[in-house]
């Protein structure tokens, strides 16, 4: 948990579905806040398997994210 998060020492990209309700993203912001320097991005309209439901959206977080290094 939040021990193994603080000790996160590379580049991170957490993603989340905004309907996620299994690991729901003020889950995923409180992750985000313990990683430094990592980007958290919201996936709208989208449950807990934002790959398969919002393919499209996860590939561009990721060019995105890329693209920032």
């Amino acid at each position: 948990g939040a021990i193994a998060a603080r000790t996160v020492r590379c580049p991170t990209l957490i993603i989340v579905g905004e309907d996620d309700r299994w690991s729901p993203p003020a889950q995923h912001r409180e992750i985000a806040s313990l990683i430094p320097g990592s980007k958290l991005v919201v996936i709208p309209a989208c449950g807990h398997m934002a790959p398969a439901e919002r393919p499209e959206s996860v590939a561009q977080a990721i060019d995105l994210w890329l693209d920032s290094f």
